[in-house]
């Protein structure tokens, strides 16, 4: 199940970049470049900051087992 959600984030990546090329390339609307960019900038800062703290949850469960 794992695999799948991370099969399912890349995608999700790929068709967000493909989206701003396009707006980029099509000459779009500045706001629609700015929500789309925004929109991928909090998903990446999202999925960074879960990353962080599954480590920490981790590390701080490693810590207690070994007290």
């Amino acid at each position: 199940m794992k695999t799948l959600f991370t099969i399912l984030q890349s995608l999700c990546i790929a068709a967000v970049t493909a989206g701003i090329m396009v707006e980029y390339k099509f000459e779009a609307d500045i706001g629609f470049l700015l929500i789309t960019i925004g929109s991928f900038a909090f998903a990446l800062s999202t999925k960074i900051q879960k990353m962080l703290l599954r480590r920490e949850l981790h590390e701080l469960l490693n810590n207690k087992k070994e007290q």
